[in-house]
């Protein structure tokens, strides 16, 4: 009885995990506790997942679905659906450099990959509405970090793919908290706005410029005065088309041509059962692509008669982007009228004002406000179709 007992504790001690097995466990019911705690603030549970026979038998038609969905994010910047005009927006900006259309479509394909690793809705990682902020993030990540912080291509990508996994990760208890409104780009913002503030890439750029200025060519003074530059009447007239160039960080008036382009190819194929072809292209696509121009057009105006903003911000469409975007967001969620138009302009010279007031003072942390102005605005503008205050209605 002995030696039995005995060879029974010795299969026990056999059998007790170590030190590195207890440590993967409690990794694994971590994470498994982690992706409950992400389940309960999500706004809807999860639905169980239809796996199609496609996916069932081979794996290449995962990483096809996956790049769609990351199109289909890239195009929810604004606010459309469309992978063939996420493709649109993603060319665009590989034209102006392969490196920032390469980040912009490497964060929105982390973003969806990390909510469908976390078992986010299924419905809106296939609309991409979990893509649209990592592809911000990197975009953002290829315009800043890259060229001021001297990154290596291989850290580049690591950046790129852990900011837009962390906006995906803020995606969710935003959309708690903010229940019936849309979250619009606060993960994007708060992602990029403190990995600015922690990195400081415009500061250390500004730096070397005033050294490099200071010993070669004039005193430090002169180098800190603007240089004022004779625009034609060509730039100043397309100066709204760079604007809405800049909502994807592109700035180029081709390029805002190009974002047009994808609203209205992508509102063209929205169309409902109720909505034959051409009305689909004119609500769901030309309405807010005129929309887009005309706010970047208050932006701008405002910008010049009443902020007093330098020709070179206004002509390279720094003024334009959150106003285009504050009006878009309008035309496209509430229902075509002359009251809407109104509020969509006064949204536009609203958000021109706020974001010079967000810029001038983040600027001492060295950090630009992004699209923070749009967002808070665009959260004043839904409140007013709520159905506490009813004074629009949504589509």
């Amino acid at each position: 009885k002995m030696s039995a007992l005995r060879r029974r504790g010795q299969w026990r001690r056999w059998m007790a995990p170590n030190g590195a097995q207890r440590v993967s466990q409690r990794a694994f019911w971590g994470w498994r506790r982690y992706r409950r705690a992400l389940r309960r603030l999500s706004t809807k549970s999860p639905p169980v997942r239809k796996v199609s026979k496609v996916e069932e038998t081979s794996g290449i038609a995962s990483v096809f679905k996956l790049g769609e969905y990351a199109l289909r994010g890239t195009s929810q910047i604004v606010f459309v659906n469309s992978p063939i005009s996420g493709a649109v927006m993603v060319s665009a900006l590989s034209a102006v450099d392969p490196l920032l259309g390469v980040l912009t479509f490497t964060g929105a394909a982390s973003s969806t990959a990390t909510a469908k690793a976390l078992d986010f809705d299924q419905k809106a990682i296939s609309s991409g509405c979990l893509g649209y902020n990592g592809a911000l993030v990197g975009a953002i990540f290829a315009v800043f970090l890259v060229p001021n912080a001297n990154l290596s291509l291989p850290t580049a990508f690591l950046a790129t793919a852990c900011g837009a996994a962390a906006s995906t990760a803020l995606y969710i208890p935003l959309s708690r908290v903010m229940t019936t409104i849309p979250q619009w780009t606060f993960s994007f913002n708060a992602v990029a706005m403190s990995t600015l503030a922690i990195v400081k890439p415009l500061s250390k750029s500004t730096e070397n410029v005033i050294e490099t200025t200071a010993s070669t060519v004039a005193p430090i003074a002169d180098a800190i005065v603007p240089v004022s530059v004779a625009f034609s009447e060509s730039e100043w007239l397309l100066s709204p088309l760079t604007g809405v160039g800049q909502i994807i960080v592109h700035g180029e008036p081709w390029g805002g041509a190009a974002v047009l382009a994808a609203i209205c190819f992508g509102g063209a194929l929205s169309k409902t059962k109720e909505q034959s072809r051409t009305k689909a292209f004119v609500e769901n696509g030309l309405i807010p692509a005129c929309g887009a121009v005309v706010g970047s057009t208050v932006g701008c105006l405002t910008a010049y008669f009443v902020l007093g903003a330098s020709s070179e911000s206004i002509v390279a469409g720094l003024h334009g982007f959150n106003p285009a975007l504050a009006s878009l967001a309008v035309s496209t969620f509430f229902r075509p009228s002359i009251s809407t138009a109104v509020l969509a302009v006064s949204s536009a010279g609203a958000t021109t004002v706020l974001a010079a007031g967000l810029n001038s003072a983040l600027s001492v942390v060295g950090i630009p406000a992004f699209s923070l102005p749009f967002c808070l605005v665009a959260v004043a503008t839904m409140a007013l179709a709520s159905p506490t205050v009813k004074a629009f209605k949504l589509r």
